[in-house]
Parts: C-alpha cells; structure tokens; sequence
C-alpha cells in the first residue's frame, strides 16, 4: 500500500517559533540545526509533518525524526522503526521553496 503526506509552512511563522528554545528542543535535533537558516528549518519542519501524516503517528515525536541530506541535496528521513506501526518498504522525501512558504512531501510504500 501507498501512503503521502504532505505539509506547507509560512517561513514567517517558523521564524517566530524558532527564537522559543522549547519550541527548537521539542522539533529539532541538532544535527538540523548546523548552519540552518529559517527557511530550511521550515523545510524541515513541513517535511516532519508529511511524515507524521504518511504514517499516521498519533503522538509526534519530532526530534526522534531527523532530516538528513544526501551528497546531491535530496532529503531523507532517520527514525526509530518503533515509531511506526508498520513495515516500510521504501520511502521517497522531497522539500521545496518558494517565497513565503516551505512544503515537505513524503511518499511512503508499506511493506
């Protein structure tokens, strides 16, 4: 079975959350933080949210799911197998921008 989910983020709105330490200790690991502008926390924070969706997680664990970034730029996903109540087979990551707002969209196979 095929599971999506998709998430768009106002970049202004993740620049107001960013300066609250609880908000960035709650979404992020800090790994995401090297270096990240608002904009790509945006990114991060949508394509969070799609997987949460694709996978239809009850309770959001945010920084137990990593955003990692392949050597050509693609997203990826790192997480506990636990979090998820089934097999994935395969999934494919995908962030965009465009002005004012972020998307992360997430394509998940079940095996």
């Amino acid at each position: 079975m095929i599971k999506t989910g998709i998430d768009i983020v106002k970049i202004s709105r993740i620049k107001k959350l960013i300066q609250d330490p609880t908000f960035v200790e709650k979404v992020f690991d800090e790994t995401e933080l090297i270096k990240k502008s608002p904009e790509s926390l945006a990114g991060i924070f949508a394509l969070k949210e799609a997987f949460f969706k694709a996978t239809q997680i009850k309770i959001k664990k945010w920084n137990e799911v990593i955003v990692n970034h392949h050597d050509n730029g693609k997203p990826y996903l790192v997480y506990d197998k636990e979090l998820v109540d089934f097999e994935i087979k395969s999934m494919d990551c995908s962030i965009s921008h465009d002005g004012e707002y972020a998307i992360g969209n997430v394509v998940v196979l079940e095996n």
